[in-house]
Parts: structure tokens; C-alpha cells; sequence
């Protein structure tokens, strides 16, 4: 009996033990219990090069590992995995610095001891050889009341130019803006704004399967009269910086509001 019950305070003891065990492990601010994967800087990486980010930079992957305070543990151990069997990329699993090396796309993950993030994708495209104009550059455009809204598009296509071949780059990052008249940001919704295909004022856009990137020119009811010309500025660049061959292209539409 006396045999019985000692063994009965020994497990007893041992199950507080591992409670008391698995609380400090659980309070403790140096253990990760959460990583996060940060999207690559750019919508892709170019074939031969490095990942980059908007000023040219070649850049790593970048990781953050917090603990149960949602504190970030700025020394916690770090690895990163490509899966991604057909080699299109080249990772570097302690720096994170990526390399393309063919076109497509691979799933990348991060790891801090037993945890792993949720996967980023990454995609790589050719080179871009020229950026094209889809409209006119030259144009007017009259608006007399009508309780609707009325869009003037502004049309690029980024390709490159092999032999007869014409390759289209998807998810390269365009950039639009209004070069006159001088005043024009895209926040003022009283005046001529540039918007997405979902009518949201918007500056920047990412080629398409085609290559193609699109904003337009709107013009609403509450817009304020207006006759002048506006001129839009659309711009690529390539990974170290250079404009992309035909960049920038410049669209001046003669504008009538009434």
C-alpha cells in the first residue's frame, strides 16, 4: 500500500514538473513561436540577376522571428529553403541573397529552429528590351455632364525583342505620373485623377500575362471645369536602375471639362 501510493506522488510530481517545464519554455522572450517571410521588393526578379528593390539595390530575403510578447527576437537563428526542384532560383539559405537563373516561378520558405513561415513566391521574367506605347500619345479628350464617369486609357507594353520574336515581360512594375500641369498628385478627387481597372486612384501598375500595364485618366461629375492639356509620364526601370528602351513615354491629352 505504502509502495502504491509513493508511486502515485512520483508521477504526480513528474506531471508538475513538465507543467512547470513547458510554462518557462512558454514565457520565455528568447524562444521564437512565430516567423514571418517578407514578399520579394519588387513583382520579379530578372533572369541573371539579383533580387533588387525599387532603387536598385540588390537585397536579401528578409525574415522576422517573434516570441510569445510578439517582440521581434533580432538575433534568433534564420535559414532559408527554395522549393523549387527545377533550379530557377539560387538562394542563399544563411544570407538570403536570391539569384534568377531561369523564367517562371518557385515557392521560398524561412525557418527559425522548428518553426517555418508561410511561402512567398518568387518570379523571375527576361530581360526587357523596349517599353511600348498602345495609344495615342497625342489626344483630346471633351466632357460635358452626364452623371458618368468617363476614362481615358494610357497603355504600355514592356517586351523583349528577340530576332522576329516579340517576349512579353508580365510582372514588371510600371510607374505613371502627372508632369503637367504642376499640382496634379492623384489625391485632390475634385480634379482629373489616374485610376485602376477598379476606378481607385493609383500610380503604379504590374505588366499583365502580355506584358501590358494600364491606368487611366477619370473624370467624374464632381470633377471641377477644366481646360488645359495634362500630360502623363509612364516609366520603367531595369534592375540596376537604367530606364527600360523607350522609357519614358509621354502622353499629352488636351483636356475640355464643362
Amino acid at each position: 500500500m505504502r509502495r502504491a501510493t509513493c508511486r502515485a506522488i512520483l508521477a504526480a510530481t513528474l506531471v508538475i514538473v513538465a507543467a512547470l517545464a513547458c510554462s518557462e519554455v512558454g514565457t520565455d522572450p528568447s524562444i521564437p513561436v512565430a516567423i514571418q517571410l517578407s514578399p520579394s521588393p519588387l513583382p520579379s526578379i530578372v533572369v541573371g540577376d539579383s533580387m533588387r528593390d525599387s532603387t536598385g539595390a540588390a537585397v536579401p530575403l528578409r525574415a522576422t522571428v517573434f516570441n510569445f510578447r510578439n517582440e521581434v527576437i533580432p538575433d534568433a537563428p534564420i535559414r532559408f529553403l527554395a522549393l523549387d526542384s527545377a533550379k530557377r532560383f539560387s538562394v542563399d539559405s544563411t544570407t538570403g541573397f536570391v539569384a534568377a537563373n531561369d523564367t517562371g516561378q518557385a515557392t521560398v520558405v524561412a525557418t527559425s529552429l522548428t518553426l517555418q513561415s508561410a511561402p512567398i513566391t518568387l518570379i523571375s521574367v527576361v530581360r526587357p528590351g523596349a517599353m511600348l506605347a498602345l495609344d495615342s500619345l497625342r489626344d483630346s479628350l471633351h466632357y460635358a455632364f452626364t452623371g458618368r464617369d468617363t476614362l481615358r486609357t494610357f497603355q504600355v507594353r514592356i517586351v523583349q525583342i528577340s530576332g522576329t520574336d516579340t517576349i512579353p515581360v508580365p510582372s514588371y512594375l510600371v510607374h505613371y505620373a502627372f508632369t503637367y500641369p504642376a499640382g496634379l498628385d492623384n489625391t485632390d478627387s475634385t480634379a482629373v485623377q489616374l485610376v485602376d481597372d477598379t476606378k481607385r486612384p493609383s500610380l503604379v501598375d504590374t505588366t499583365d500575362a502580355t506584358g501590358t500595364a494600364n491606368r487611366s485618366l477619370r473624370i467624374t461629375p464632381d470633377t471641377k471645369a477644366f481646360a488645359d492639356s495634362v500630360v502623363v509620364q509612364v516609366t520603367a526601370a531595369e534592375p540596376n536602375g537604367a530606364a527600360v528602351p523607350g522609357s519614358p513615354i509621354r502622353y499629352v491629352l488636351r483636356v475640355l471639362i464643362e
